[in-house]
C-alpha cells in the first residue's frame, strides 16, 4: 500500500515539474524589433532629438549670460 501511495504521489510530482514550464513573450521586444514598431517609434524619436537640440541650445544661450 505504502509503495502504491508513493508511486502516486511521484507521478502526481513528476507531471507538475513538467507543467511549469512556461514561454514567456516579451511582447515589447517584438515589437520594437517589427517594421510597424519601428516606424511607430521613429517620431518618438524625432522629437526627443529636437527637445534636446533645445536644451543644449538653452544650456549653451545660459552659458553665455553667464559670462556676460
Amino acid at each position: 500500500m505504502k509503495k502504491l501511495i508513493i508511486v502516486i504521489f511521484t507521478l502526481c510530482f513528476i507531471n507538475s515539474v513538467q507543467a511549469t514550464e512556461v514561454a514567456v513573450v516579451d511582447f515589447r521586444s517584438a515589437l520594437l524589433q517589427s517594421n510597424i514598431g519601428q516606424e511607430a517609434a521613429k517620431e518618438p524619436k524625432q522629437k526627443v532629438a529636437e527637445m534636446d537640440a533645445r536644451l543644449k541650445k538653452s544650456r549653451k544661450n545660459l552659458k553665455h549670460q553667464q559670462k556676460i
